[in-house]
């Protein structure tokens, strides 16, 4: 790849990837939780709570897992795809978050697209919702313990090494939405992807 081309690529990457992290990472998570996050919450409980019972089984596998493999804080994830087009396809993710506050389970599901899917370095947003379990500390007042309802939007950029192999990096903002508030996260992540 010719510098030219590099760097051709990076501004387009720089020019479409920021507009779509505003908009999927900002604006639409905000906006969704101030208008319904009464109605969402009430819809969803019961969702949340089979998802809960089902879910607390692998609590403690998860956070013997990630809290061995990751010491005081972090977080591991999976997020298998299925694409249904190179430029479309629905992204899974399973995850479990440790911190000084406590433990986190994410289960989440939502579509991925990626733009410029032939080039070496693809852009790809994606949104997403679902469940996420918390366990927080004792002495820690960023969320109740339980379940709640996730809405998450995310931006990213897949470099394409050898043998099927990708760079993943992304950035995405987690709204996460309790009875009478909401709570935002962030999370900046790199990771490989293998295809098959």
């Amino acid at each position: 790849m010719s510098r030219h081309t590099f760097i051709s690529a990076a501004l387009a990457v720089t020019l479409v990837l920021t507009p779509l992290m505003l908009v999927f990472g900002e604006v639409i998570p905000k906006a969704v939780a101030r208008e319904w996050a009464t109605a969402l919450i009430l819809r969803l409980y019961p969702l949340i709570e089979i998802a809960s019972k089902v879910l607390a089984p692998l609590s403690v596998s998860a956070n013997a897992l990630v809290g061995g493999a990751l010491g005081s804080g972090g977080m591991l994830a999976l997020r298998p795809s299925w694409l249904l087009d190179p430029s479309f396809g629905f992204e899974l993710t399973g995850a479990a978050a440790v911190a000084q506050g406590g433990r986190l389970l994410l289960a989440l599901v939502g579509p991925v697209v990626n733009l410029f899917p032939r080039s070496p370095i693809v852009p790809f947003f994606t949104i997403a919702a679902g469940v996420v379990a918390s366990s927080p500390n004792a002495d820690t007042f960023l969320l109740d313990a339980g379940s709640v309802t996730a809405l998450v939007g995310g931006v990213g950029v897949r470099i394409g090494l050898r043998w099927r192999l990708t760079l993943r990096l992304e950035a995405r903002s987690y709204v996460l939405f309790e009875t009478d508030r909401y709570v935002r996260q962030e999370e900046f992540s790199a990771g490989l992807t293998v295809f098959f």
